[in-house]
């Protein structure tokens, strides 16, 4: 699952994040109003629709931590408005 990114939301091309791709940055773990996980560059302002959760470190750990915590990512979420 790939978060929209903010300029995306008003039409323009994102720039590419060469030391996000890299490892250099910290990332965090958002969640929307699915709850649906996502991870999200520490840098970057978090994109409408999403919020996060307090969890923040490598992207392997952020993933990690998203693994552990929604286990069946596939499975219909229920009492979700």
């Amino acid at each position: 699952m790939e978060p929209l990114v903010g300029s995306e939301q008003i039409g323009k091309k994102p720039m590419r994040n060469v030391s996000a791709e890299n490892g250099s940055i910290g990332w965090m773990v958002v969640i929307n109003g699915k709850k649906q996980y996502s991870v999200w560059p520490d840098e970057h302002l978090i994109p409408v629709g999403w919020m996060a959760t307090g969890k923040r470190g490598s992207k392997e750990e952020c993933l990690e931590h998203i693994a552990s915590t929604w286990p069946a990512p596939t499975e219909k979420v229920t009492g979700v408005h």
